[in-house]
């Protein structure tokens, strides 16, 4: 179980090998300026070929007294244009501060000091915030001790680890194309909501005919879609193969696929309803092979 930091001198010292961990990766340093929707100023980042990184003591009379921590992809570093801020992860001096996004916990058992994060991205978009990150980055949250409760959040990075650079990494990317795909014009609202909402709808929608806006072409339930990539965890249904790349987004690239066809009667069913690579997609459409459809009305069923 992890147990949040609030006592001042340790977070100072969590927050000390943060910097020490990330000075050791990011081995460039750039004098530059960092812009953001309220304005903008020039300040020193370290960067590798990943991300880059600032920080800098917020002690502002009135506020949260916190640690800034800046973090921002480093595509286009070193041109003209200023660098945007993907996500601040702040940890506040000392206490609980649920409305700062950061927070240092310790491991009870190893020890082990971890950078993390309530989740509370939203890019600023009304009506976007953690649950939608959540669920479309398809994030595990920790089970956390804070203030003799129990609650959850976003394990990032392990500081006592030898990979924070890359842990942290990791996370800024999620965040960054997130934040790019809430701002992209063919949004998908399923994608940002949790399997029980999913199944919700989908048993709502569970019975309705299927509209049907041509010959062969089908309307299909989003959500029951939706159900089938994320029970595939990233992987072909069938041939258990990894999707063959990632969109624009970063999210694996499956295609549905009904293992009872639309057009023979088939059912728009999660049962029914598998995700598949592109390959096995066309291969189940040209050959439909006895031993493939059994092997995914079982998976269908997990």
């Amino acid at each position: 179980m992890l147990t949040t930091i609030t006592d001042k001198n340790t977070n100072s010292e969590c927050q000390e090998l943060l910097k020490t961990k990330l000075s050791e990766s990011l081995k460039s340093s750039l004098f530059t300026t960092i812009g953001f929707p309220g304005g903008s100023w020039q300040t020193e980042v370290i960067y590798n070929s990943k991300i880059w990184y600032n920080s800098y003591n917020l002690d502002e009379k009135g506020k949260s007294k916190r640690y800034w921590n800046g973090f921002g992809l480093s595509r286009g570093i070193g041109g003209n244009k200023s660098l945007n801020i993907a996500v601040e992860i702040n940890v506040p001096f000392s206490g609980i501060d649920r409305k700062v996004s950061g927070f240092f916990a310790r491991e009870e058992n190893s020890g082990e000091v971890f950078l993390m994060h309530r989740g509370k991205v939203g890019g600023g978009r009304k009506g976007i915030g953690k649950s939608a990150f959540i669920n479309w980055a398809e994030i595990d949250l920790i089970e956390i001790r804070e203030g003799g409760k129990k609650s959850s959040a976003i394990k990032i990075a392990n500081l006592n680890g030898n990979n924070v650079a890359k842990e942290i990494a990791a996370f800024v990317t999620k965040v960054s194309r997130f934040k790019e795909y809430i701002t992209a014009d063919a949004v998908n609202v399923v994608e940002m909501l949790s399997l029980e909402e999913l199944y919700a709808r989908a048993k709502e929608s569970a019975g309705k005919k299927l509209e049907v806006t041509s010959k062969s072409v089908y309307v299909r339930d989003a959500n029951i879609a939706e159900i089938a990539k994320r029970k595939a965890k990233g992987k072909c249904q069938l041939c258990r193969q990894k999707a063959p790349f990632k969109d624009k987004f970063g999210k694996p690239y499956l295609e549905t696929h009904h293992i009872d066809w639309l057009s023979s009667g088939g059912a728009d069913t999660i049962e029914n309803t598998v995700a598949l690579c592109p390959n096995c997609h066309r291969k189940m459409h040209s050959l439909s092979l006895t031993e493939d459809v059994g092997i995914l009305r079982e998976r269908a069923k997990i």
